[in-house]
């Protein structure tokens, strides 16, 4: 995964400009089409839909019945809780969802999860990415073996051996903490720091960059700024 030199956080791409850019301190680099790394060549973009995968479990198992439960299922009013309920009722054999079914759900008879791709929650360009991906997987790895049938958690990975794969795998909360608050402290995020984001809309983008340009220089130029701010970035 492309990190930037700065932050330390996954760039993310930019189609129209064929770039990859960090979204904290607008570091930009051309597209690569070779890894910096190992010189390979085989390089992609990730991600797959739960509609995909649907599919694909519909043709790797035709007998099973199966509910998916994402923002396209879940619009209308009350589906989510029919969706949930004809679960628990056993009117379906596997329940395919994105991150809304890792929490809270108490199935007894739920024996087996999976979680697919968990690189992609790795790879976001947020600082936060380990923390969210270590509680997510504990979580939902906490949905099998509720009841009196033991249950396991099955984790689909390009990185078994990433430190946050590896604490969720053993529930190791205290692991994961002083193994993060080291990776935080050195690089100065929260809880070291407070970051703030200023956002500035409008119907007119030249009013929109005079704005946010007089907002930056004034707080650049603020008599207290140089005691309490360790870094200011450029308008995006």
């Amino acid at each position: 995964v492309m990190e930037c030199k700065n932050c330390s956080i996954p760039l993310t791409y930019h189609m129209n400009s064929d770039s990859l850019v960090c979204h904290y301190c607008g570091y930009s680099i051309r597209n690569v089409s070779v890894c910096p790394e190992c010189g390979s060549k085989h390089i992609k973009f990730f991600g797959t839909g739960t509609q995909k995968i649907e599919d694909e479990l519909k043709r790797l198992f035709p007998e099973a019945k199966i509910l998916r439960m994402d923002r396209d299922t879940t619009s209308a009013k009350g589906s989510h809780e029919a969706i949930l309920n004809k679960f628990k009722n056993g009117e379906a054999d596997i329940l395919l969802g994105t991150q809304m079914v890792t929490k809270g759900l108490d199935f007894s008879d739920v024996t087996l999860v999976g979680v697919l791709a968990a690189d992609s929650s790795l790879g976001v360009d947020d600082f936060r990415a380990n923390e969210r991906t270590f509680s997510l997987l504990t979580q939902v790895c906490g949905r099998a073996g509720r009841g009196d049938i033991p249950g396991r958690a099955v984790v689909q990975t390009y990185q078994p051996k990433n430190s946050t794969i590896e604490f969720a795998k053993t529930h190791d909360y205290i692991g994961f903490y002083e193994n993060e608050i080291k990776f935080r402290k050195r690089l100065n995020y929260p809880p070291f720091c407070d970051i703030i984001s200023i956002l500035v809309q409008g119907k007119t983008e030249d009013i929109v960059k005079f704005e946010i340009s007089s907002v930056f220089e004034f707080v650049k130029n603020s008599d207290d700024s140089h005691n309490n701010i360790i870094k200011l970035a450029h308008p995006m």
